[in-house]
């Protein structure tokens, strides 16, 4: 877990939070089941009184296969996957 963000006048602005969770559990000694669940978000994301958009990406470049890059954009990204 990490997180950052910083006060202006008593108000957060500039928000970031991030989790990476990872497991591994090994069935047989042939055998290994792996997980992996990533969150990201931000907020309040500001540059001198001025507002500006921090975009997180959702595509193929970032967690998700069969995505155009930048296709999917926005202030949260959530993604897991499960290999065996």
């Amino acid at each position: 877990i990490s997180a950052s963000t910083c006060l202006i006048e008593s108000n957060p602005s500039n928000t970031y939070q991030e989790f990476l969770g990872l497991a591994f559990y090994k069935l047989s000694p042939k055998f290994v089941l792996a997980g992996r669940f990533s969150q990201q978000n931000v907020w309040n994301w500001q540059n001198n009184n001025l507002n500006f958009y921090r975009q997180l990406l959702l595509d193929n470049e970032n967690g998700i296969r069969g995505y155009r890059l930048n296709e999917l954009r926005g202030d949260n990204r959530i993604f897991s996957n499960l290999e065996f």
